[in-house]
């Protein structure tokens, strides 16, 4: 009987470690970034993927549909400290977190001159501001805030 009490406090003694957040936590690297951001930023890429596709069919319906959740996840993502601030110091991170949202504005502003040729009728300046435009400002912001 005394085996079976101890056992029992042993496994509510752990149950309760795993239920308060005390057992090990995963690991959330520099590299990860905030489960906000990663998620807006995979929205970013499967709306861009689909514009593009769009794009190459001339179906301006649906080209309309994944821009306007890309800018609403970019909006989303701009709100947020990129994960690479954790290891900064104050100052420095908000200098970080500033550019960051400078850049998330420029990608914007950019999604919205490509909705204006879109509106146009320009398909082929709608493709060539996508992979021109819009590529190297997301270069450049995994190049400097996802390193």
């Amino acid at each position: 009987m005394r085996h079976t009490r101890t056992l029992c406090v042993a496994l509510l003694t752990g149950a309760a470690a795993v239920s308060f957040g005390f057992a090990t936590q995963p690991d959330r690297s520099r590299n990860q970034g905030s489960p906000i951001i990663h998620r807006k930023m995979e929205q970013m890429a499967g709306a861009m993927e689909q514009l593009d596709a769009a794009l190459n069919e001339g179906d301006t319906k649906v080209a309309y549909r994944q821009l306007q959740i890309l800018q609403e996840s970019i909006i989303d993502a701009k709100a947020q400290k990129p994960a690479i601030t954790r290891q900064m110091e104050d100052e420095q991170a908000e200098a970080t977190t500033t550019a960051f949202r400078k850049t998330m504005a420029e990608l914007l502003m950019a999604t919205c001159r490509l909705e204006i040729t879109l509106a146009d009728g320009d398909f082929e300046g709608a493709k060539s501001m996508m992979r021109d435009d819009i590529g190297d400002i997301i270069d450049a912001g995994h190049r400097d805030f996802n390193p």
